[in-house]
């Protein structure tokens, strides 16, 4: 019966305890505490990340790009790309972004959808444009009639770029370009008709019948370089003009011709044409001068036409030479000076010149070959007399000087006094 009792209080006891801890928590006292016991508030996350963009093209940085990160709530920071091609962003803010790459060299500006907090470096290539030259219609092996070659110029580009195709060729070629020559998306194409005229001849290449390279490039508003340079073509001549002739360069004095005065002679003599190939010479092959011009330290002259007279005068047979004679040229042309019979043998004045002849035909054929010669002087070859009065060709020689001896009453005259400088020239292109 006690041990009953007694059990019983003890239970009392621990239920009346626990009760009044209850109470006294509701009632802002006992030993759990003052008030409630509320629960701490979880941190909100604030990030600080640090977002870079790379733009580059193909591995190239690219420096000086306006960038510009727009959240959705229309936050925008901005940045511009160093030299190694990056932009970098301090992003806070959870979510997608509008990355805008503002325009530079031409390239229109682009917007990427990009979540910073994702992926904290972004890269862009935008590659390097090209330009695709391809032959459409028409021979790049050029004949002497006049001809014409049609090409189509595809441009090649990741992103939209403006730009302006433009064709590296040589004076002389006509071209047409249609519908335009501007560019911006990938795969836009324009074409291009160049016309040759008859007997083109415009040599930049390295090979002995190459004309030219051709090839396209853009130049666009931003900059005057050759930007985007595309294959090259290459033109070349499907004919050779093979002229052989005797080229003299002369002076002549004569007493009794032009007052007195030295001139100066070039002309081209036995031509031969016959070992040209595909040139189909319509009528008789023609020859004219187009310049004759000579140089030395005394003066400089060039004439522009030849003689309707292709022979040397008469006199400039010297028989007592093995019958040297300057005959008859296919060409001659004549300048005049106002210098004496000196300038006429000696030397020290460097005199020499050169001869621009054209050659052309009834039809097509039409060129022009440039003869000189560096080669030294001739013997000089002087008709003279010993004379109290007048001047007579009583007498011809031929030396490296002019002097001779006369008797004590009479005086030494030159009437007339020619050298020249020669070369059999063979001009093959």
């Amino acid at each position: 019966m006690k041990r009953g009792v007694l059990l019983f209080f003890v239970v009392f006891l621990v239920l009346s305890f626990m009760l009044f801890s209850v109470i006294s928590c509701k009632k802002g006292s006992g030993i759990l505490g003052p008030g409630y016991v509320k629960p701490t508030p979880t941190a909100t996350f604030t990030p600080d990340v640090n977002y870079s963009v790379l733009i580059h093209q193909e591995g190239t940085p690219v420096t000086g790009v306006k960038l510009d990160m727009v959240s959705d709530t229309n936050t925008t920071l901005t940045s511009t790309t160093d030299s190694n091609g990056i932009g970098s962003f301090k992003i806070n803010k959870h979510g997608k972004w509008s990355l805008l790459v503002n325009t530079f060299d031409d390239y229109k500006s682009q917007v990427f959808i990009v979540e910073p907090l994702t992926n904290t470096f972004y890269a862009i290539d935008y590659g390097i444009p090209k330009l695709e030259l391809n032959l459409v219609s028409g021979s790049e092996d050029i004949p002497v009639r006049p001809s014409s070659i049609t090409y189509t110029v595809k441009y090649h580009t990741k992103f939209e770029r403006i730009k302006t195709i433009k064709f590296d060729i040589p004076a002389g070629i006509n071209k047409n370009i249609f519908p335009s020559q501007t560019v911006s998306k990938d795969g836009d194409e324009i074409t291009i008709r160049i016309d040759i005229p008859k007997s083109f001849e415009n040599y930049q290449g390295t090979g002995a019948n190459q004309y030219c390279n051709i090839y396209a490039y853009t130049q666009g508003t931003a900059s005057i370089q050759k930007t985007t340079i595309s294959n090259i073509r290459t033109l070349r001549k499907n004919w050779i003009f093979n002229v052989t002739a005797d080229y003299y360069f002369m002076t002549l004095f004569a007493f009794d011709k032009d007052n007195g005065n030295t001139c100066y002679y070039a002309g081209i003599k036995n031509v031969n044409v016959s070992n040209s190939t595909n040139l189909f010479l319509q009528g008789q092959l023609k020859i004219e001068i187009k310049e004759f011009t000579t140089y030395s330290s005394a003066n400089n002259t060039t004439v522009y036409s030849g003689l309707s007279d292709r022979c040397m005068p008469d006199f400039t047979l010297y028989t007592c030479c093995s019958n040297f004679n300057y005959g008859c040229f296919n060409v001659l042309a004549k300048i005049k000076t106002n210098h004496d019979e000196f300038h006429a043998w000696r030397d020290n004045m460097g005199a020499n010149g050169y001869l621009k002849v054209r050659f052309y035909d009834d039809l097509y054929f039409d060129v022009t070959r440039t003869f000189s010669t560096n080669n030294g002087w001739s013997w000089v070859y002087y008709h003279w007399c010993c004379t109290r009065d007048q001047i007579t060709r009583a007498s011809c020689t031929c030396k490296n000087d002019v002097s001779e001896s006369c008797s004590f009453w009479d005086r030494f005259r030159c009437a007339d006094i020619t050298r020249y400088r020669y070369q059999r020239i063979n001009i093959t292109k």
